[in-house]
């Protein structure tokens, strides 16, 4: 096989970890086996087989070493110049210097502010120093199978994928990573050059930002050369203080989904939206935004939740044909509208019409009912209840529908 599915080998590799974890007698029996063959340290391997360190965040060998004993078939994962070298690799303790130098600015006695790299932090991560401390981080999911339970690290799937496309497509805006010190870490700042000089530590813990590292770690594993700039915050925490900073991160103001998807500017239904409101020759142009005739964020809700369902979108030439003829079926439906009844030019859409006007453009109403279609629509909609939240649900657009063959139209 000539490409490498490190991504899928993942996927496999954490299920049948998965079989095994919280059976302490196999975790151990299995992480001796892997050692006498591999030499990585016991105590690595038991933290991957009990799900304490996500399998994403370690190199093609420690995987390869790990999913051995599992009897995987790895040329389903790895080419042959690939099997060559990891079928006879043994671990030897990482060569990693010290003292490590980071130019900062510093904030505070116990935090420094600085950048670095993917390719840095990739370093650190394959030197085994980026540890996840499960006493300072977000709490841990408790599993149980039968009469045994442990705990994993929680992650969500989706969240990193999504950043993994804004990786590739150059649109990630860089955020912060936080390596925290452990309090019995020896460094000294050096204010005049604005250096942060570590003499002797035995790692980082990541509190902050977790998920972009598996997003980065998954993409280095695939490329090596794949870069990124990204802020780094190192810190000097004590666990409690560790556990604070991520209560305080928590505790941000949050946005409702539906607006805070309007803020995606890889989506395609806000690609047809922003089209939509730029387009000279659609008679809303310009009036639709958050305080608009239309409101941008619920008209995006609603072009995603008809035109760009999941299961329509194959690929990325359909996705660009999808937005093109979502755009001009919905400008053409908004003209059709307005011409007929001008005083949609100046009212606000509110959100039972919009959505029954956006649904009626899209299963492809007549230009002349529209305005009729979706005006009754709307006022079952609102009698019935429905959208009372400003995210359209697969319930929603089976009322629709509903409605919609029961008008007999």
């Amino acid at each position: 096989m000539e490409v490498n599915y490190r991504d899928e080998y993942n996927k496999e590799l954490t299920k049948r970890i998965s079989e095994i974890a919280g059976n302490n007698k196999m975790v151990q029996h299995t992480a001796n086996d892997i050692y006498k063959k591999r030499k990585i340290p016991v105590d690595y391997i038991v933290d991957l087989l009990e799900m304490k360190i996500n399998i994403e965040t370690v190199d093609d060998k420690t995987a390869y070493a790990i999913g051995e004993p599992f009897n995987m078939r790895m040329s389903s994962y790895f080419n042959e110049p690939e099997l060559a070298i990891l079928s006879k690799w043994k671990y030897k303790a990482p060569q990693f210097k010290f003292p490590l130098e980071y130019d900062m600015i510093q904030v505070a006695d116990d935090q420094w502010i600085g950048r670095i790299s993917v390719s840095e932090l990739m370093e650190l991560r394959d030197a085994q120093i980026i540890k996840y401390n499960e006493n300072a981080q977000r709490v841990m999911k408790r599993i149980v199978k039968g009469n045994e339970e442990f705990y994993t690290i929680t992650l969500n799937r989706n969240a990193i994928a999504s950043m993994e496309q804004l990786f590739k497509s150059g649109m990630f805006i860089s955020n912060t990573i936080t390596l925290n010190m452990p309090e019995d870490a020896v460094f000294n700042y050096d204010k005049q050059n604005n250096k942060l000089v570590i003499k002797k530590m035995t790692h980082f813990d990541i509190t902050d930002g977790y998920h972009r590292y598996i997003a980065m770690s998954n993409l280095y594993n695939e490329d090596e050369t794949f870069d990124y700039p990204m802020e780094l915050r190192i810190t000097n925490y004590s666990e409690d203080k560790s556990r604070q900073l991520i209560w305080q991160e928590d505790q941000k103001t949050k946005m409702s989904k539906i607006d805070s998807n309007s803020l995606n500017l890889n989506s395609a239904a806000n690609k047809v939206v922003q089209k939509l409101n730029t387009d000279s020759t659609c008679n809303l142009v310009g009036a639709i935004h958050s305080s608009g005739i239309i409101n941008a964020a619920e008209l995006s809700e609603i072009i995603r939740a008809t035109y760009f369902q999941a299961s329509n979108i194959t690929s990325r030439q359909k996705e660009v044909q999808d937005i093109i003829r979502a755009k001009k079926e919905i400008r053409d439906g908004i003209n059709a509208i307005t011409e007929t009844n001008t005083e949609m030019l100046e009212k606000h859409w509110n959100r039972f019409f919009l959505y029954a006007a956006i649904y009626n453009i899209y299963v492809g109403e007549k230009p002349e009912k529209l305005m009729s279609e979706s005006a009754r629509m709307a006022q079952k909609a609102k009698e019935m209840k429905m959208f009372v939240g400003r995210e359209v649900k697969n319930i929603d657009m089976k009322r629709l529908a509903s409605m919609k063959r029961k008008g007999g139209l």
